[in-house]
């Protein structure tokens, strides 16, 4: 609802941001870049411009990656915007690798960008406080923004259990501390339960270490134990988020962490606790074909059913062939521009008819051919927007913010 109290549809193009060359936008095609920094020296002035594209298009907001200039053109010609904090992945890249959560060999997941935070270490909380502090301020009484994206496809490197990684040193510590709670400081109740002979608290950490890595050995209360210490972890990350951003901002939705799609082919058992946040954000790209399976429909509305919230999805794309820009990417690749075209259309009009799905932003604005070489953007590299691709956003856009008004 828009602060007229009118509903919409949200159709958003992320990555949309002035190309200079301190930008990550002007790092991600400097052919590009150089062309419009050339052609465009004030960056409002290439706002402007930009915005034309975008209503023409049909859009009605900016996802993430949006800079100060769209935001400000946007919110002039009553178009949304929304702010990525990046909880996690902002102090990650600061090399802030230890307030992670790790194995028992003091590992980090492979990949970086699903690293999930220790919640209990203090010094993650304070870096996460000082973003906060920086970033939000500005925008608590802004009513163009839609809300804040808390991370980006955290979880724990693909793996089902997040009780691999309880091994960082803050959230250790809460673990055995936990436990002895849990069993009122009984140990021969804990060795009853796992079916185990320590002598002593002082024995928990070694015993712990034995079932996560060989389940043979865990018993249904211990196996159960674990799941509901990692809900804990989970769940106090979301708490402490949600409170830290309310603190900064109390009026504005604070979305949460913007899932990986290939997370929602996981049943990972505290999926259910991110209903704590206003919405739920999905980086969904389709896999079979240009459309979303009856599987991938039925896996969105699986996260309305378990969180009670409304499903956003944050990324979403098709690349084509015919483009010669297919070394990387995700989802499905078509064979011609023509076919892109198409299923954009199909999508969205896929999208558009789940009553749970409240918008859809397309990833990315141009194609990123100096960081991921493939074809994702709107716009080729010379500045010019794919024509078959445009013609379509533009039709299938007005005909989907208008189905969902009802007219």
């Amino acid at each position: 609802v828009d602060p007229e109290g009118n509903t919409f549809w949200d159709l958003g193009l992320s990555i949309v941001a002035y190309p200079d060359s301190d930008s990550k936008a002007g790092r991600m095609n400097r052919r590009y870049a150089k062309k419009v920094v050339a052609e465009y020296p004030d960056a409002k002035e290439w706002a402007r411009m930009t915005w034309d594209r975008l209503e023409d298009w049909g859009f009605t907001s900016v996802g993430t990656g949006n800079d100060e200039a769209v935001r400000e053109e946007g919110k002039k010609r009553g178009r949304f915007f929304y702010v990525y904090l990046g909880l996690s992945r902002r102090l990650l890249r600061k090399g802030a690798k230890h307030v992670f959560l790790r194995d028992a060999r003091g590992r980090l997941p492979l990949d970086p960008a699903t690293r999930f935070p220790d919640p209990f270490s203090a010094e993650w909380r304070d870096g996460a406080r000082k973003i906060v502090e920086k970033m939000v301020p500005e925008f608590r009484d802004d009513p163009m923004l839609v809300g804040y994206f808390v991370d980006n496809e955290i979880v724990a490197s693909g793996d089902r259990n997040l009780f691999k990684y309880f091994w960082s040193e803050s959230c250790l510590a809460e673990v055995l501390k936990w436990l002895r709670e849990r069993y009122g400081g009984s140990i021969d109740e804990l060795n009853r339960a796992w079916g185990c002979r320590l002598s002593g608290f002082d024995e928990l950490e070694r015993e712990v270490l034995r079932i996560v890595e060989f389940p043979a050995f865990r018993t249904e209360q211990s196996h159960k134990d674990l799941v509901d210490f990692e809900r804990y972890v989970v769940e106090t990350y979301i708490d402490y988020t949600i409170s830290l951003i309310r603190e900064y901002d109390p009026n504005h939705m604070v979305i949460g962490n913007r899932f990986a799609g290939t997370f929602l082919h996981m049943d990972w058992e505290p999926l259910d606790l991110f209903g704590k946040y206003d919405l739920v954000a999905v980086n969904y790209y389709p896999m079979k074909g240009p459309f979303l399976s009856r599987d991938d429909l039925a896996r969105i509305e699986k996260f309305y059913e378990l969180t009670g919230k409304p499903v956003l999805i944050t990324e979403f794309n098709l690349s084509a062939r015919e483009s010669g820009h297919i070394k990387w990417g995700w989802g499905y690749t078509v064979n011609t521009h023509r076919e892109r075209a198409q299923g954009y259309a199909t999508c969205v009009s896929q999208l558009v008819n789940l009553p749970s799905v409240v918008g859809l932003h397309w990833f990315q604005f141009v194609d990123a051919l100096d960081v991921e070489d493939y074809n994702a953007g709107v716009l080729q590299e010379n500045g010019e927007p794919y024509p078959l691709l445009v013609d379509s956003m533009r039709k299938t856009n007005r005909m989907a913010v208008h189905a969902r008004r009802g007219r």
